[in-house]
């Protein structure tokens, strides 16, 4: 009886146990991305394979039109992160 509770919380225990994290490691343009709409968190759907923030309780998206168009036309004050002459670099 002890040896099947033993197996029995040995199984849960190995269900409870949390899984590794994720590397998150933050690409240059998502950090410009978040520096543009002055955020700190941003997240991806696997799905959608779309980057998003929560503001004001609405979901928005973290590629917007006019961020492209500033990220593409290579704005340096805009791309300029601390320590940092120019985070994009392709």
């Amino acid at each position: 009886m002890l040896t099947y509770l033993f197996v029995v919380v040995s199984i849960i225990t190995a269900l409870a146990s949390p899984v590794a994290p994720r590397d998150h490691t933050v690409f240059p343009k998502v950090r410009a991305a978040m520096k543009y709409h002055g955020i700190l968190f941003s997240s991806r759907d696997e799905l959608t394979k779309k980057c998003w923030f929560v503001r004001d309780g609405k979901r928005c998206r973290l590629f917007t039109e006019a961020f492209l168009k500033n990220y593409n036309k290579g704005d340096a004050a805009m791309l300029r992160h601390k320590g940092e002459q120019n985070v994009r670099k392709n």
